[in-house]
């Protein structure tokens, strides 16, 4: 029993269940595989591997980084943005190496230039050339060639280059990938420029460009032509997600509470709390994609348009889940009470107090009389939590066919099947329990039963959850309804409107620059209100001063007032400088990389030679790019790099071992044992949330 437990929890730990899982979820798997498995090839291969130089293992470590596992536009973006700034990273390294160039004293370096070589003479007379230039690189390397000035600019370089490159961290987390590439290249120049008496900005910068062009070329590759996914289908799975675990909610009824104990009572809502938890997750990713919808090309009966109406039908469904949170947990208190669990008076809230005292005063107090109350709630509402959960179940597989792939590629040769029967029954159903709810509620009468509103007070929150969420589905239902009725077509960016998008064309008051930059601050996606003027005046408040009249201020009054905001922008801006979380997080990278940096740039006591010997800008990498936001932060991300470079060291050296752990490993025994670990690590890599784990180990 032992072996089997085992095997499943490291089944779990490294997420291979994936391969058993969604499509979708395989497909990715394969993608990501390929593109890392091609990136290492290319420092197996010795003609690209010769061209990358000693930085020939980056492509690897850049895929593992950002790898295409996001949707094709998503990726094909973010991959455009990190190349911008690379760009920008790389220019404004070579500026600080023309600066630094002008800073060096030519006389001392003519004079350092000859005395090595009269070194290189002295120790064999009979080199070769390629001797010779590698006995010169060795005595660059040990830093003879540093001087004060050169170090000093490339110091003030790395420190405003590590600033504006964590600042797009700090703003913008998702970037991480540019922070590091970013990163890299500064360090690169910082450490090794000051070593270089000559122009060499173009060789310099192809450590890492080289390798980083072979990484941009598989990944982007791989992202269009290997399986591409759209944005409108990764919603859609969220969305099925969702849906599914909505599905799982609805199973907590009255029925299922009318049993149950204190303890297990409190232990279902855990459960559906956990459920919602990871429903307010799944959201959220979708939330992030959603502007790329309708500007993309996607394959399926639903368009980006309608997609974007299903994330706000969904939203609606998971908020309508508060009128159920509320009614498990006043049935909890009243399990609760009715079985004298409850705290004593000196721990309780005023709050709690008057809630405690509420309840205890209410009929029902005791067990069989609460149980009698959840029988006769389930019993009114029988018919209708079976019509919803029905309905969110037919909802959930409309969703399961738009994402499946045969669904999708079967369109392009042969439509699928049109299936609204499950639908149409589900959506009848719906229909018949809110009318019949609706003619039950209006034959009662409080006049009837003074006392009734009191006493029902838990069929009055669970008919109110009951009515909102039946809406908000019959609502759903009828929309996707219409879709399903549709064909499986390719949309096109620009011509995302299916026919069940109402278009409303009319102009706005706002004239069209203006409503395009508060479009773009509010998402891009938001609608403005159409047929309404902006007032020239509200009643009832001061006029101000009318467009195309002169301002009543004299000429040393108006030049007074542009100075003062001039002095409060300048006050306002330098306060945000020392005193952001984002500018501040900035600033102390900044002072990290310089103390990092500092050991290469001193040549006296031998710390520029054992820098550059032992690889001490990897520590200058590691150090940097492990700096977190906030003090709790960054030591949770040492204590997780500390701990990923155990399991990542424990794994190579496996993989070492299996393939030339004998002493006769080729590069076919390399790249096949790559493969194989590529192919059980990845899952682990895409779908575990401890970022820093899981990016040290694999890289």
């Amino acid at each position: 029993m032992a072996v089997p437990k085992l095997l499943s929890s490291f089944i779990d730990a490294l997420y291979l269940k994936k391969y058993f899982g969604r499509w979708s979820d395989r497909w990715t798997i394969f993608r990501v595989w390929l593109a890392l498995w091609a990136c290492c090839l290319t420092w197996i291969i010795n003609p690209s591997a010769r061209k990358a130089g000693q930085a020939g293992f980056l492509p690897l470590i850049l895929a593992f980084i950002k790898f295409p596992s996001d949707p094709t536009p998503i990726y094909l973006t973010q991959t455009f943005m990190g190349g911008i700034v690379v760009c920008a990273v790389w220019g404004w390294s070579v500026l600080a190496m023309k600066l630094a160039l002008l800073a060096r004293d030519p006389t001392k370096d003519q004079a350092t230039y000859a005395a090595v070589n009269q070194t290189i003479f002295r120790e064999n007379p009979d080199m070769q050339p390629a001797q010779i230039e590698g006995r010169f690189l060795e005595q660059v390397f040990t830093g003879i060639f540093l001087q004060a000035g050169s170090s000093a600019i490339y110091a003030v370089f790395l420190f405003i280059g590590i600033y504006f490159v964590f600042l797009i961290r700090a703003f913008v987390p998702r970037l991480f990938f540019i922070m590091v590439f970013g990163s890299i290249l500064l360090c690169i120049y910082a450490t090794l420029g000051p070593l270089l008496p000559i122009w060499y900005a173009v060789e310099l910068g192809q450590i890492f460009m080289i390798p980083y062009g072979y990484y941009l070329g598989i990944t982007v590759v791989c992202s269009i032509f290997v399986v591409p996914q759209s944005v409108s289908h990764s919603i859609t799975e969220k969305l099925h997600a969702q849906t599914t675990m909505i599905k799982e909610a609805l199973q907590l009824s009255p029925e299922r509470l009318r049993n149950m104990d204190d303890t297990q009572v409190a232990a279902a809502i855990a459960e559906w709390d956990n459920t919602r938890n990871q429903i307010i997750q799944q959201a959220e990713l979708a939330t992030l994609q959603t502007g790329f919808l309708a500007r993309e090309i996607s394959m399926q009966k639903a368009s980006g348009k309608d997609v974007q109406r299903l994330v706000e039908m969904v939203k609606m469904m998971r908020f309508c889940l508060s009128g159920q949170s509320i009614f498990i947990r006043h049935v909890h208190r009243r399990v609760r009470a009715s079985a004298g669990n409850t705290r004593t008076d000196g721990e309780k809230t005023p709050v709690a107090q008057a809630s405690q005292t509420s309840v205890e005063s209410l009929p029902y107090a005791s067990v069989p009389a609460l149980q009698d109350l959840l029988a006769s709630v389930a019993a009114s509402s029988d018919r209708q939590i079976r019509s919803l959960q029905k309905g969110v179940e037919a909802f959930t597989n409309f969703l399961d066919r738009e994402t499946s792939m045969s669904h999708a590629f079967s369109g392009i040769f042969k439509q699928p099947p049109v299936v609204t029967e499950e639908l149409e029954a589900a959506l009848s159903e719906l229909k018949q329990a809110i009318a019949e709810a609706a003619a039950g509620q209006g034959e009662k009468s409080s006049a009837d039963k003074p006392n009734a509103s009191r006493a029902s007070y838990l069929h009055e929150v669970w008919q109110m959850f009951l009515c909102t969420f039946s809406s908000e589905l019959e609502t759903a239902l009828e929309f996707v309804l219409e879709i399903e009725k549709r064909p499986v077509k390719l949309w096109f960016p620009g011509r995302q409107n299916g026919p069940a998008e109402e278009e409303v064309k009319k102009e706005h008051a706002v004239p069209r620059a203006m409503r395009r930059r508060i479009e773009m601050a509010l998402g891009g996606d938001a609608v403005l209100p159409f047929e309404e003027d902006i007032p020239e005046r509200i009643e009832g408040v001061a006029s101000t001063l009318e467009l195309g009249q002169d301002s009543t201020m004299s000429d040393s009054e108006r030049r007074r007032s542009s100075a003062l905001n001039i002095i409060q922008r300048i006050y306002r801006a330098i306060d945000w400088f020392f005193t952001s979380v984002e500018s501040t997080f900035s600033l102390k990278v900044g002072i990290l990389a310089i103390c990092l940096a500092v050991p290469a740039w001193i040549y006296d006591n031998g710390s520029a030679e054992f820098y550059y010997r032992e690889k001490g800008l990897w520590a200058l990498i590691s150090g940097v790019t492990a700096k977190g936001l906030f003090s709790g932060e960054t030591t949770f991300g040492f204590i997780q790099r500390l701990l990923g470079v155990i399991i990542g060291g424990v794994v190579a050296l496996a993989m070492w071992y299996i393939s030339a752990g004998s002493g006769h490993g080729n590069a076919y025994g390399l790249a096949a044992v790559f493969a194989v670990s590529l192919a059980l690590f990845i899952p682990w890599r895409i779908w575990n949330p401890n970022f820093l784990t899981h990016i040290t180990a694999t890289t």
